[in-house]
């Protein structure tokens, strides 16, 4: 993988930011965004700069997205993998007491936001010396893209979205030899699911039959394995990883 590079969305934690970890002990080179890059920079802030770059950016907002992509492909010449990991959580309210924001703001963000990453990584993969070839994206979506679950229904809606926007784009870019993949993460231990009150972590980690939350780090290892060369040959592929966490 020596001389690849990744850009990752949301990477300013959590799984983005062990992500970007992961990447560069890999021997890729790294461009992370997110909205705020203070935690990435600090803990990322040895890495020589001819092997990180940075760049505070909207995913909902194309000008920025454009400028992520192309401040990457400037940097460092090629982008061969995008991580469109960038996306938030909806509170846990019926739907009938959802104010229509809730879902505007869910799909602009997971869906919107992802629609925009690959669009613009896409260009730039084509504007690399590869012209793409051998390329990948990945999609970040949930094991919430696998059922319905009460209270949450923006958020359903916008991974299940997430899982469409992965395949359409296995079936749209393969002829430049881009893949596209998408992995659907189940509980995970950030620091959002740290801010949930002790009961609901309780009772998320019960449902998953692993008995706990990933560590990111497990995450992001699909993630690296998905835009490696060890998979060449999956494309369209929506990989679970969430300890068997599935409704029963």
């Amino acid at each position: 993988m020596a001389g690849r590079v990744a850009l990752i969305t949301g990477a300013g934690r959590g799984i983005g930011l062990s992500a970007a970890k992961l990447f560069l002990q890999n021997n890729y080179r790294v461009f992370v965004s997110d909205l705020n890059l203070d935690k990435a920079r600090q803990e990322l802030q040895s890495t020589p700069n001819d092997l990180i770059g940075f760049l505070e950016t909207d995913v909902t907002k194309e000008d920025q997205v454009e400028a992520m992509t192309q401040a990457a492909l400037k940097q460092f010449g090629q982008v061969d993998a995008a991580i469109c990991n960038a996306g938030i959580l909806s509170p846990i309210v019926p739907w009938l007491d959802s104010p229509h924001e809730d879902i505007d703001k869910m799909l602009s963000v997971n869906v919107k936001g992802a629609w925009l990453t690959a669009k613009h990584a896409v260009a730039a993969m084509r504007a690399s010396p590869s012209a793409g070839k051998g390329c990948s994206l990945t999609f970040v979506a949930s094991v919430a893209s696998l059922y319905g679950q009460p209270g949450m229904s923006a958020y359903c809606a916008s991974k299940w979205a997430v899982r469409g926007l992965s395949l359409t784009a296995a079936a749209e870019f393969a002829h430049y030899g881009i893949r596209s993949n998408c992995i659907q993460p189940g509980a995970t231990a950030t620091e959002m699911f740290a801010s949930f009150p002790p009961e609901l972590q309780t009772a998320v980690k019960a449902s998953v039959p692993l008995g706990r939350a990933a560590d990111p780090l497990e995450i992001a290892q699909v993630m690296l394995f998905l835009a490696g060369e060890q998979s060449s040959f999956m494309n369209g592929s929506t990989v679970a990883v969430h300890g068997g966490q599935t409704p029963t």
